[in-house]
This record gives C-alpha cells, sequence and structure tokens, in this order.
C-alpha cells in the first residue's frame, strides 16, 4: 500500500510539474510557459506581416542551394566589426525578410521557414558575437553580460529550467565568455533597422516559440533601449519608426508591462505624429516635414522624400493594425501622383538618396504639370516624356551627404541638373561623377 500511495505521490507531483510548465498558459507576459497565445492584437499584428513580396530567380536558386550553418563561410569567426562595405549581411537579412513574409502568406512552404530559422539563429550568433549579448539568458531588467568582459551572473534558482533552452543554446553556439569587446566600427543601420526587423517578423510568423523568446526578443531589448534610442543613439526624426515598431510588437508578446507604459507614453504620440501629417505652415522659416504642396523638407531643411516614402508599405501596415486614424496614406499618394511618372522609371535627381541612383520602380504617378514653389520644383509630364526643373530656394540646401570624418556636407551642384526623360529611351541608372 505504501509503494502504492507513494506511486500515486509520485505521479500527481510529475503531472503537476507538466502542467504547470507545458499546459498553462494566461495573458500575463512574463509567464515561464513558451506557448504564445494568440489575441485579437497578435492576429492583427501577425496580418500586417502578410504583404508577398515575391521571390525572383536568384531568391528560388538561393533557396535551392542553400546550406544550413554555414555563418563561417558568411562571416569571418574573428572578425570585431561590420564595414560599411559589407553587404553580405544584409543581403541575407532581406533573403529572410522575403522567406518569411511569403510563408506568412502560405504556411505550407515549410522549407521556406527551415531556411529562415536557420538565418535568424545565424545573425543571432553573429549579434552574440559583437555586442556579447547573452541571448540564451537576457533579462530585461537586468542583463547578464557585461560589455568588454564577458562575464555573466550565476543562474538562480527559480529560473527558466535549462531544458526549455537546451537545444537554442547548442544552436547559438554562444560565444559570451572571454569575448572581446565589440569594435565600434559597426553599421549602425543593420543593428538599428534589419536586425529587429528580422526578429520581430519571426516572433509573429515563426513557430519556435523558443527561439522567439530566446533569441529574437532578447536581440531587440538589446538593440533597442526605448522607442527612439537604438545603440544608445536617441533619434527624435521618423527614423525612430524603424526600430520603435519591433520593440513594441517584441514586448507586446514578452513584456507586456513594458509595452503598455511605452504604448501610452508621448514617445508613442510621436510616433504616431509621423503617419498623422499635419502641413508644416509655407509662411513660417523651412524645417523638417511635409508642406500642402507637396514639398518636403527633411535633416536640415534638405528637399527630400526617401525618409518618408521609407515608412510605406512594412512600417504602415503595421501601425494601422493598432487601430489608430491616420492620413499618411491619402497624403504620400497625392505626392507620388505629382512625383512620378506612370510609365517612366526615372526620377527629378536628388530628391530620393545621395547615392547617385535615379530610378525607382515602385511607383506611378500622373500626367500633369505640378509646382511645389515651397522647395522651388516643377515637373511636367506627358505620355511621352517627362521634364524637371529645380530652382533655388532660400534656407534649403539642394543635396546632403552625411559625412563621418568631417561636417557635413551640402552642395548646390545637384539642382542645377534640369533633366528631361523620354519613354523608352535607356540611361545609365547612377549617375557617376563622369
Amino acid at each position: 500500500p505504501e509503494i502504492i500511495t507513494s506511486l500515486i505521490l509520485f505521479i500527481c507531483v510529475a503531472l503537476f510539474i507538466y502542467l504547470y510548465y507545458f499546459g498553462y498558459n494566461n495573458d500575463t507576459p512574463n509567464n515561464t510557459t513558451l506557448k504564445i497565445v494568440d489575441d485579437e492584437q497578435i492576429l492583427r499584428f501577425k496580418q500586417a506581416f502578410k504583404k508577398q513580396p515575391g521571390l525572383i530567380q536568384d531568391d528560388y536558386k538561393n533557396i535551392s542551394e542553400y546550406k544550413f550553418n554555414q555563418s563561417e563561410t558568411l562571416f569571418n569567426a574573428d572578425a570585431k566589426s561590420w564595414s560599411d562595405d559589407d553587404i553580405q549581411i544584409r543581403d541575407l537579412i532581406r533573403f529572410g525578410f522575403k522567406l518569411l513574409n511569403n510563408y506568412a502568406v502560405d504556411n505550407t512552404l515549410e522549407q521556406y521557414l527551415k531556411i529562415a530559422t536557420d538565418i535568424v539563429l545565424r545573425v543571432g550568433r553573429i549579434v552574440n558575437r559583437l555586442l556579447e549579448i547573452n541571448v540564451v539568458h537576457a533579462n530585461k531588467n537586468e542583463p547578464k553580460g557585461k560589455k568588454g568582459k564577458g562575464k555573466n551572473k550565476e543562474k538562480k534558482e527559480g529560473d527558466t529550467k535549462e531544458d526549455d533552452v537546451d537545444g537554442i543554446d547548442n544552436r547559438m553556439n554562444r560565444r559570451d565568455t572571454d569575448s572581446q569587446a565589440a569594435d565600434k566600427k559597426i553599421n549602425r543601420h543593420t543593428f538599428s533597422v534589419y536586425i529587429p526587423r528580422l526578429m520581430v517578423m519571426y516572433e509573429y510568423i515563426g513557430n519556435d516559440d523558443c527561439i522567439k523568446k530566446y533569441v529574437c526578443h532578447p536581440i531587440i531589448t538589446k538593440l533597442v533601449h526605448a522607442l527612439n534610442k537604438s545603440l544608445d543613439k536617441t533619434e527624435n526624426g521618423s527614423n525612430m519608426i524603424q526600430f520603435a515598431l519591433p520593440r513594441l510588437l517584441s514586448n507586446y508578446l514578452f513584456d507586456r508591462e513594458t509595452y503598455t507604459i511605452e504604448r501610452n507614453s508621448p514617445l508613442f504620440e510621436q510616433l504616431c505624429s509621423f503617419y498623422n501629417i499635419q502641413y508644416n505652415a509655407s509662411t513660417d522659416q523651412p524645417k523638417n516635414g511635409v508642406y500642402e504642396d507637396g514639398s518636403c523638407l527633411y535633416h536640415n531643411n534638405v528637399a527630400r522624400y526617401s525618409n518618408l516614402f521609407v515608412l510605406r508599405g512594412f512600417y504602415e501596415d503595421i501601425f494601422a493594425s493598432f487601430g489608430i486614424d491616420y492620413n499618411f496614406d491619402e497624403i504620400v499618394q497625392s505626392i507620388i501622383d505629382k512625383l512620378f511618372h506612370p510609365n517612366i522609371e526615372f526620377v527629378t535627381f536628388g530628391l530620393y538618396s545621395d547615392d547617385g541612383g535615379r530610378t525607382i520602380t515602385d511607383k506611378k504617378g500622373k500626367l500633369g504639370i505640378v509646382i511645389m514653389p515651397y522647395m522651388g520644383l516643377g515637373l511636367f509630364k506627358t505620355e511621352r516624356f517627362m521634364f524637371s526643373l529645380r530652382i533655388q530656394r532660400p534656407g534649403i540646401a539642394a543635396y546632403f551627404k552625411p559625412s563621418k570624418d568631417s561636417q557635413d556636407i551640402f552642395a548646390l551642384g545637384w539642382i542645377q541638373l534640369r533633366k528631361m526623360y523620354v519613354e523608352g529611351m535607356v540611361y545609365p541608372q547612377v549617375l557617376t561623377g563622369d
């Protein structure tokens, strides 16, 4: 009888432990379970990711020839930094975007998800190595790793079970001991924008909740410290949207308390203002923002639209899932109608980038005559050609290029590049000094 009683007691205890760790679910954001239960907001966020970009032929080749666990061929294991010219990691992350987008639309594409999962872990290893993020045992309130020392606090009783993360531990191949401090020469945009986007996409599209909680979420919160701060740099302009939204969505899953605080903060109101555009008064001194005639100024009063257009698509879809009224799409679409030709992909030079590019293929405008007097732009668009003219306006720079070694560079030269593009003609896509 004692043996039977002991056996029954053992079974009951074992069943309780099993149900507690694997069967218990509620809406508490910081519980010990690894099972994420979808609520209505999570479902709206997931729907925002169902934007299929379409895979080009090179992507199909990459899928068929993809080799798993090849991080060392992608990136030198002994390297401490990414240079601005090293685009391999960004190409890999873009590939991951496409795979996850397509899987979100069609969840029978299991190979796409398998490759995307491997990419997430590979990127996680690199981030862990360069920034010394302890992606397995990260804690939102008290980071385990100390920058430059590679030391971790000892695991305390009551922490998440080792069994839950052993598989991730091995697959991540962590190097969080005896590692050197990350070199400061890193590509900030890759760390601030590309990696958080990849990680939050996996959190809402992927199927491994352990990777979501112990790899993706700690990386996002380590790289993005606040809605307006990434890698210890504060951003007050619209660029904050590109890392603030991934942080918000990740915290909604795993740190609901912080999400609620930040969702009701002035910083979130500032974020909303970029999607609820208020026109600048044309009688004021030039300042960043949109004007009623379609003019747009950014960074030191430069006529530029790239920072406005980047908020469309992926980020706008996510913002819309909050259920907040906004006018961004209507206003930006009216600007696109003015700036672009319906059939000619060449555009007015200097308004969209500083790299010499002058083609945009994903935006189609309307025919007609457009005058934007505030920034001094005129466009003449017929079925056969497009002609543009820019004039100098007081207080508005025609060209801006950030400089690492000296002060930012401003120039007037691009404003003199009046150009006519004829439909059917072939022009160099990139204009160089030659």
